[in-house]
């Protein structure tokens, strides 16, 4: 009877941790970054059959990382995979990071950040925000504010947010970073 619970307990907890998602190693992440290196050019990746790495050439990196990592989790369509790189969330944190980019201010306890508090748990839920809430509420944060850093749109300055931000616009065109971070969230989020 005590063996029984024994196995039933280690079971159990092999069960949880698949469900909780796994931290990816440091040799899982040299693999990725090898994969994708594979099809790397200076000016994004580089997919023999069509130039840049669009969604085909993500979907190809995303099968050959499940084969080399054994990892059984496919992705069945290019599709699933739009609708993949369109639903990140956005956490609190997320957002503060963000606003202080796109505006250039430093976040301290007082008006700036209870506004983003209010805004964030009027528009949010407890697992986060999506890209298109992301986009409208620090548009409410600072009305008529213009990107105050160089190098072009706020959004492409982090994986995270390039990825929604190129998938809606229909940019296919992934960097390294980019393909390493999809990648990686795909396999090993929560």
């Amino acid at each position: 009877m005590y063996l029984k619970n024994i196995i039933l307990l280690i079971c159990v907890t092999l069960y949880i941790s698949q469900c909780l998602g796994t931290r990816i190693s440091n040799d899982q992440r040299e693999i990725i970054s090898y994969i994708v290196e594979k099809y790397a050019n200076p000016n994004g990746i580089d997919n023999e059959e069509n130039g840049d790495l669009n969604l085909i050439g993500v979907k190809e990196v995303i099968d050959d990382v499940e084969v080399q990592l054994q990892i059984n989790k496919p992705l069945s369509s290019v599709e699933e995979l739009k609708v993949l790189l369109s639903s990140y969330l956005f956490t609190f944190d997320d957002v503060k990071k963000y606003f202080a980019e796109y505006t250039g201010q430093v976040l301290k306890p007082g008006r700036s950040l209870t506004r983003i508090t209010d805004l964030f748990n009027w528009y949010g839920n407890t697992n986060g925000i999506n890209f298109q809430v992301l986009k409208t509420l620090l548009g409410e944060l600072s009305p008529g504010t213009k990107y105050i850093k160089a190098g072009g749109f706020p959004y492409l300055q982090f994986p995270k947010t390039a990825i929604p931000y190129k998938t809606e616009i229909s940019i296919n065109k992934f960097a390294n970073e980019e393909v390493e971070f999809i990648v990686v969230d795909y396999f090993f989020s929560k």
